[in-house]
């Protein structure tokens, strides 16, 4: 929408970045209150309900995507597939991921999750 109307583009962009900046400071000066009066995975929580709104947008359908035909849905998908490397290095990414956020909420024992870390790197 910018392109639209490049004109507010620049206020727009300050109006974000105002946003990022304010959530930011407010992380910052809540964190250590979290920290010192509950566990560290508290921090964690509280940011995952915020972070989950972007939900309510994508499942209300307000992203403006056009309607694609099942002709070129597939013609993507074709795209993709011969991407193997792409679609591998992205399905491995998401996989560890996924596995050291889970290892990190489950366990308390330092050496599990730095053998776990290590594990993901290699």
């Amino acid at each position: 929408r910018i392109q639209e109307v490049p004109a507010c583009g620049p206020h727009v962009l300050s109006y974000v970045w105002f946003g990022m900046n304010t959530g930011s400071l407010v992380g910052v000066l809540l964190s250590g209150i979290v920290l010192s009066n509950y566990s560290p995975k508290w921090p964690y929580l509280i940011a995952a309900l915020p972070a989950a709104m972007v939900l309510i947008p994508l499942l209300l359908g307000c992203l403006e995507e056009k309607l694609v035909s099942a002709d070129e849905a597939a013609e993507t998908r074709k795209k993709f597939y011969k991407q193997t490397e792409a679609l591998f290095l992205s399905g491995m990414i998401c996989l560890v991921c996924v596995g050291l956020t889970i290892c990190g909420l489950v366990s308390d024992n330092i050496h599990v999750n730095g053998a776990t870390a290590t594990a993901a790197f290699l």
